[in-house]
Parts: structure tokens; sequence; C-alpha cells
């Protein structure tokens, strides 16, 4: 994992409460759990971090907000959604909001990240 960029995402994170910024890390570790390789971008204008992947480009970014967090997959539409896990709209970009990371939840979005990476990587 490489982080770029002069803040750090703890440094993003120091704005909101306890239990978003814990809810936050936590989807970041179940990310970087999945794609070690990525290299990490904190974009203090989104107030996020995206992952980039070597050889598929970025492929998601986390969102903490005022009481959830969002996952965003920058091409969430060529990925497969049977269950519902993704937000309504968005022409490309597809989003999941996180308000409890369970892990039903947890399996799901590292599935996401997994296919982002093969589906991107072609």
């Amino acid at each position: 994992m490489t982080v770029t960029g002069h803040l750090s995402f703890e440094d993003v994170l120091g704005e909101h409460s306890l239990d978003v910024a814990e809810l936050a890390r936590d989807i970041v570790g179940l990310i970087r759990s999945v794609i070690p390789e990525a290299t990490e971008r904190v974009y203090p204008g989104w107030h996020g971090i995206g992952f980039h992947h070597p050889t598929a480009g970025y492929v998601c970014a986390v969102f903490p907000a005022t009481d959830y967090v969002r996952v965003g997959f920058e091409h969430g539409h060529l990925l497969a959604d049977p269950a519902g896990a993704f937000d309504p709209g968005g022409k490309q970009v597809r989003y999941i909001t996180v308000r409890e990371l369970t892990a039903d939840l947890a399996a799901r979005i590292a599935g996401f990240v997994d296919n982002a990476v093969h589906v991107q990587d072609r």
C-alpha cells in the first residue's frame, strides 16, 4: 500500500464522530485486505480516500459522512448486484451507503472490490 497526498485519511476522519470514523476505518481495512497492492489517495475536496490498482486504475473510494459512510465504485455499472446493495441511480459510478458493517455487507463489499479489479483489468 502506498499513500499519496499531504493529508492523511486520519486527518479527514478527525472531522467525524468516533462511530463514523471507526466504520470508515473498518471499510478501508477491508478494501486494503482485498487489494493490498493498491495505491491510496486522500481527496480532501471530496472528503475521502480512493484506491488505485496498478493495472485496473481507480477502483473505489470511501467517503465518511455525518452518520454513515459511502463506498463508491468508479465502474459500479459493470458490477452485478442481484441483492440490490448499491444505492439507486448513477450511470457509471455506484455507491453503497453503510451505516453498520455487518458480516454479510462486508462480504459483499469485498466481492465488489475484487470484481471491480477484474472487470476493469481487461
